[in-house]
């Protein structure tokens, strides 16, 4: 998610390709968090995950 947003923010310095935006940045942005809000927790809480990436 970090890499998107400063790849946004080179882009946006190119006036033609920052033409050409459309408002996908925002809408891909939105559902970049939608995934990890739901992933993210899953993979802590989860045993199995916890059992797989033991020392």
């Amino acid at each position: 998610m970090l890499v998107s947003i400063v790849d946004y923010a080179a882009v946006s310095q190119i006036e033609i390709m920052a033409q050409g935006d459309n408002g996908k940045f925002i809408s891909e942005l939105i559902r970049s968090l939608l995934y990890a809000s739901i992933w993210i927790p899953c993979f802590i809480r989860s045993k199995r995950v916890r059992n797989t990436f033991v020392n």
